[in-house]
């Protein structure tokens, strides 16, 4: 088996759209609109899983706790760097833990923890 995505619902599909592709330079694969009027779009980096955002208003919505989506970086200062100036609120860390890997977090639109990590080995 491959590991092919993680499904998010989302509140506003563009406002997700936006953050996912300007702040973590991920690419829209495909959008649709399913049969029962979800809207569904898939992104990647081209290289990992991709991450899959539905929104529909029957949908129950994410409540922002115990999910973290991890993103690895080469360089966390350049990462760090990078968020700052794009405008995001709300970074946590850095962090370093053992084995010299470093990450800190940031949030979606929809209060889902992001970890960007540059790791250690």
């Amino acid at each position: 088996m491959k590991y092919c995505w993680c499904t998010i619902q989302v509140r506003d599909l563009e406002k997700s759209l936006k953050f996912y592709q300007n702040i973590l330079n991920l690419r829209l694969n495909r959008r649709f609109t399913s049969p029962d009027g979800s809207v569904i779009a898939f992104l990647s980096d081209g290289e990992s899983a991709d991450v899959e955002l539905i929104y529909s208003e029957k949908s129950v919505k994410y409540d922002g706790k115990g999910i973290s989506l991890g993103f690895k970086v080469p360089d966390l200062e350049v990462a760090l760097a990078e968020v700052k100036a794009k405008g995001v609120d709300g970074i946590k860390g850095p962090f370093k833990v053992g084995g010299g890997t470093q990450f800190f977090y940031i949030k979606d639109p929809d209060g889902v923890d992001i970890q960007i990590v540059q790791p250690g080995f």
